[in-house]
């Protein structure tokens, strides 16, 4: 015997909606985009161009060969952690890591981002400041640096009555540091999170000769300030995705609920392990090559009539007339730069410039050689 199948009732009409939408400014955000193209020689990206610690190579293979990759990787990190604050000089619970440090900047903007606040930032800085401000529903309100030196306006800032501000030290683009004086001012009367951005730490330490400073093993006494770390540049660990920030414990504790458990993959967190131990002195001694690579370049600059400014990371910012048509001829000969246009008018060499300039990442002679002489003839 068979049974006639019971249909479902007829389904009233839904109801007429409007089209999905964002939030209020989200769709104006822009994907990343430096507009470069593939090409034999790459100084556009402030990576090493030495390549990664020789240890760090070693325990990602043999990573690869045992991780298990059906299982999680460690919880929030924590054997990482310890080696971390051993080398920044803080304790472990002050540390919260993350995939870059960039993901470590996005997740202290959404912990302490306030309904309609602001993010206060330098201009020109970090290209993604404005758009995880944006992403978390806050305002970018750039304040323009000054003077020859690219100096931050810390009373300017603390104006905007922000409720994040965002430093970086060495800045990007301008490869400048921030001063001692402006950064505790910022901290002293800041009334919301100070994000210091130290990405280029490790060739400030390699320098003797440099009046920059790190912050990082001060953050922890600074009550409302996160320090952001990476591996990504002395340590050559870009492609990896290995950044921390370093803060009060109470401030890492609220960074880690919007960071999540799991983050830094198991072979990522092997090699930077191995870059902390054994890879360490290799990490050191590029560090250390970077900048005596750097008043080179800066010197071959010079020469063909191109000003930089001085440097306290791993690369250059050079106002350049025109830098778009200079890097696309640079680059059809095998050789990569990074290109800024409409900046603010900050400086003179900015100002003659109309505006534009080009950032080099710093690296071997054979490197910065084939840059100059693309650069010579382009010139030309």
């Amino acid at each position: 015997m068979t049974t006639k199948a019971t249909l479902p009732a007829p389904r009233s009409p839904l109801p007429a909606r409007d089209a999905l939408q964002t939030r209020p400014g989200y769709e104006e955000i822009p994907l990343y985009a430096p507009g470069t193209s593939p090409c034999a020689i790459d100084m556009s990206d402030t990576v090493s161009l030495w390549g990664a610690p020789p240890a760090a190579l070693d325990a990602l293979r043999d990573a690869a060969a045992t991780a298990t990759v059906s299982h999680y990787p460690a919880l929030y990190n924590a054997e990482l952690k310890a080696p971390l604050a051993e080398y920044v000089g803080v304790r472990p619970d002050e540390i919260v890591t993350g995939c870059g440090s960039d993901d470590v900047l996005d997740c202290a903007v959404r912990a302490f981002a306030m309904p309609n606040g602001i993010l206060a930032h330098a201009a020109p800085t970090f290209s993604m400041v404005p758009v995880y401000a944006r992403a978390n529903g806050l305002t970018p309100v750039g304040v323009p640096l000054t003077g020859d030196d690219y100096a931050v306006d810390a009373d300017a800032l603390l104006a905007t009555d922000a409720c994040i501000i965002y430093l970086c030290s060495p800045n990007n683009p301008t490869a400048t540091p921030v001063a001692r004086e402006v950064v505790r001012r910022v901290v002293e009367r800041a009334r919301g999170l100070v994000i210091l951005d130290e990405a280029y730490a490790e060739f400030i330490l390699a320098d003797p000769d440099t009046r920059a400073e790190v912050f990082t093993a001060e953050a922890p006494g600074w009550e409302r300030v996160l320090v952001l770390r990476t591996m990504s540049k002395a340590f050559g660990l870009a492609g990896l995705r290995v950044g921390y920030g370093v803060g009060d414990a109470r401030v890492v504790r609220e960074v880690e609920k919007a960071r999540g458990p799991f983050k830094v993959t198991y072979p990522a967190e092997k090699a930077a392990l191995a870059a902390l131990g054994a890879g360490l002195p290799w990490v050191r001694a590029r560090a250390a090559e970077a900048v005596a690579q750097r008043e080179k370049l800066s010197g071959g600059l010079r020469a063909l009539g191109i000003t930089p400014s001085p440097s306290a990371a791993n690369f250059v910012f050079a106002p350049v007339p025109d830098a778009a048509a200079v890097a696309a001829r640079v680059r059809a000969r095998g050789v990569g730069a990074r290109v800024f246009r409409g900046l603010p008018r900050v400086a003179p060499a900015l100002a003659a410039s109309g505006g534009e300039a080009l950032r080099l990442a710093v690296g071997p002679d054979d490197v910065q050689d084939a840059l100059l002489r693309a650069l010579g003839e382009a010139l030309r």
